[in-house]
């Protein structure tokens, strides 16, 4: 099988030359698609088909091709006709016509002494050989319209209606459970088929050597071959590709040809030509112009020193060896990180005879790190290693600002603050105190590279709050003045000591109730509570902020009911004493009753009597005192009447002038005050 091999390759490398070892787009597939092409001119349309793979190739030249068409019109489903009635095959052996090197290629690709008509059963090798023949016969087709039609592949049609819409279909003539593909194309009879131009050439100009590449994917279905062409004057080209150049790869969007000069900056003129389907070369109608450029670097300089000389000055020194007759000069650049972005320190480049630089503007708060950049007259560049130059810095961070922090009711400290701004930061230290004027002790073990800390803290402590300072340093050891103190209060567990109720003054319906102070610091809120017999205590008053040091608090009694006051307390963290020891209260009865009588008086003259009534709103069981006085003398007790009589009848013993004045006196023994004085003249 080897020596078929090779005498197919040799027998027809004078036909393709260089393209036997091009594979094209061939891979093996289960289900095979059909490309189709299309050419319409004066009235004849030429249809060109092939199936993708190798296999498939064989077996549907095996039971030939059917083709169909239909008019398409607006609004109608197409209805084919066959116009193959018998399947298109390749010619046999007999009437095989031998016309041109194409036909004796696609006739040994088709009949040649190790092919196979069969796609089954075939190993690796011959797998490689049926996937040559398909190409082979593919090329053949592309480069004759002629052999395609042997093939079997090729269709014409001529006398076609003009200024029609047709619709072409193609398919094997399988049998009818195989797999099968079909191929539909599109014709426009009302003009012919375009020729498009070759696209235009871009170009990549390297090292005495231009690179050019075109869309070839984009362009697929118009141009199958390429070849490039160059000329020194832009008027007389040559060819340059000795073969046909195919687009091997079908993922790829571009194609690419290398031309090697043997010289750079000399321009040359480039232009593309392509091979249609059918055999026809167009030639492209734009040039593209170009040259190859030098693009071999400068040898790397080497940075033989970078120091700090005083101030934001640093010095780099370097050597350049050996220098190229084409240096051009050097640039200087710099970045504060390694792999950071380095930038030019000087507008144009340094002279080629300079090997000394001082950057008297290097970074302060940052490092400072240079890369020596040697660069020739076609601007190629070279870079040296970069080099580290440590400034004395003795300019110290500003101290952290911004501090917040919170302390978990388990006693985890946790602090925040602003990230300083400085460049060459290298991190914090966090200081700690129990009173903000004893000396502030270091608690971090390692510095912090972040703006945040947490501690741990007992919570069990005489000391009611903690206090933080935090410092910032920089690569250069440099340490910031403390930051501002920040007070955190330790969570409360215990809860605050109640004062006692010390005492409660009764007057008549007053209570004042009287307590002492809460031994405890942290107390925001006094809560004095009333509970009256068998009903629930309600809150009457309570004390915060400024009222924080009252110390008493008038209550209103009701008669005969007994009240029960206790005290509460708050502190800082929200906990609750216990309840002080309950006093009671209860108002004390009055020896006056509230209202008084309103005595009025009437003389009856035929009696020589004065009738004494009055009205009294008291409901409870009382007798009224009547008193009289004669000519401003004293009042004396004339006679008492109970409270359902409501009058009392006096007989004066002389005609003057009299005063009346009444009391009640209930059954309980209370009084009330004397009524207001009447006089009557008799």
């Amino acid at each position: 099988m080897k020596d078929t091999i090779l005498f197919f390759e040799r027998k027809y490398a004078s036909v393709y030359g260089g393209l036997m070892g091009v594979m094209l787009f061939m891979t093996a597939s289960s289900y095979a698609q059909i490309n189709v092409w299309k050419q319409y001119t004066n009235d004849t349309l030429q249809l060109l088909w092939t199936p993708l793979t190798a296999d498939a190739w064989l077996r549907n030249h095996t039971y030939g091709y059917r083709i169909e068409r239909a008019e398409i019109i607006k609004g109608q489903r197409p209805r084919f006709t066959l116009l193959t009635p018998q399947p298109l095959k390749p010619l046999d052996k007999t009437n095989w016509k031998r016309i041109s090197p194409e036909s004796a290629a696609a006739y040994q690709a088709i009949y040649g002494s190790n092919g196979s008509n069969s796609a089954e059963g075939i190993g690796k090798n011959e797998a490689n050989q049926q996937e040559m023949r398909h190409f082979m016969a593919l090329l053949s087709a592309f480069k004759s319209p002629e052999v395609a039609y042997q093939m079997g592949i090729g269709f014409r049609e001529t006398n076609l209606v003009r200024n029609k819409k047709y619709l072409y279909k193609i398919y094997a003539a399988l049998p009818q459970n195989a797999k099968n593909d079909t191929a539909y194309i599109a014709v426009d009879t009302s003009k012919p088929t375009v020729l498009k131009s070759p696209p235009v050439l871009k170009v990549d100009e390297l090292e005495k050597t231009v690179v050019v590449h075109w869309p070839v994917k984009s362009y697929a279905q118009d141009f199958v071959m390429y070849h490039i062409e160059r000329s020194d004057d832009g008027k007389v080209f040559r060819r340059i590709t000795k073969t046909p150049l195919i687009h091997a790869d079908r993922r790829a969007q571009e194609s690419s040809y290398k031309d090697s000069l043997g010289i750079n900056y000399r321009s040359y003129a480039y232009r593309l030509v392509g091979m249609t389907p059918f055999g026809v070369w167009k030639t492209g109608e734009f040039i593209t112009m170009a040259m190859g450029r030098d693009k071999t670097p400068p040898s790397q300089p080497f940075i033989e020193s970078a120091k700090h000389i005083g101030g934001r000055s640093i010095e780099i020194t370097w050597k350049q060896e050996p220098q190229e007759a084409d240096l051009s000069g050097f640039w200087i650049r710099r970045a504060s990180h390694i792999d950071g972005q380095f930038k030019n320190l000087t507008v144009m480049p340094l002279p080629k005879t300079e090997r000394r630089f001082v950057d008297d503007k290097a970074d302060l708060s940052a490092t400072n790190h240079y890369i020596v950049y040697a660069v020739d007259t076609a601007g190629n560049e070279r870079a040296s290693f970069a080099a580290y130059a440590s400034l004395q810095d003795s300019i110290a961070p500003v101290p952290p600002q911004k501090l917040t922090g919170k302390i978990s009711p388990k006693g985890e400290v946790t602090i925040r603050w602003k990230k300083n701004d400085e460049k060459d930061l290298m991190g914090y230290y966090v200081y700690y105190a129990n009173d903000p004027s004893h000396e502030f002790s270091q608690v971090t073990h390692q510095m912090l590279v972040e703006p945040e800390f947490r501690d741990t803290i007992t919570l069990r402590s005489l000391t009611k709050k903690v206090y933080y300072r935090v410092v910032a340093a920089d690569k250069h050891f440099n340490h910031s003045q403390f930051s501002e103190i920040l007070e955190l209060k330790r969570p409360d567990s215990i809860k605050p000591v109640v004062p006692l109720i010390t005492s409660i003054d009764i007057k008549e319906n007053e209570a004042m109730i009287h307590w002492g102070a809460s031994p405890s610091d942290d107390v925001v809120e006094y809560r004095l509570y009333r509970r009256e017999h068998k009903k629930e205590a309600t809150l009457i008053k309570s004390f915060i902020k400024k009222d924080l040091i009252i110390r008493e608090y008038k209550d209103i009694l009701q008669p005969n009911i007994l009240y029960e006051y206790y005290l509460e307390v708050v502190d800082e963290s929200g906990l609750v004493s216990d309840k002080s020891p309950v006093q009671a209260a209860k108002a004390i009865p009055s020896f006056y009753l509230t209202d008084r009588p309103q005595p009025s008086v009437t003389y009856i003259s035929e009696r020589k009597q004065t009738k004494i009534t009055w009205s009294y709103a008291a409901k409870e069981m009382h007798r009224m005192i009547i008193y009289r006085a004669e000519e401003k003398k004293g009042f004396k007790i004339i006679g008492v009447a109970s409270h359902k009589e409501g009058l009392f009848i006096d007989k004066p013993p002389r005609i003057g002038t009299y005063q009346y004045m009444l009391k009640a006196i209930a059954e309980d023994g209370r009084e009330t005050t004397f009524s207001n004085p009447v006089e009557i003249k008799l």
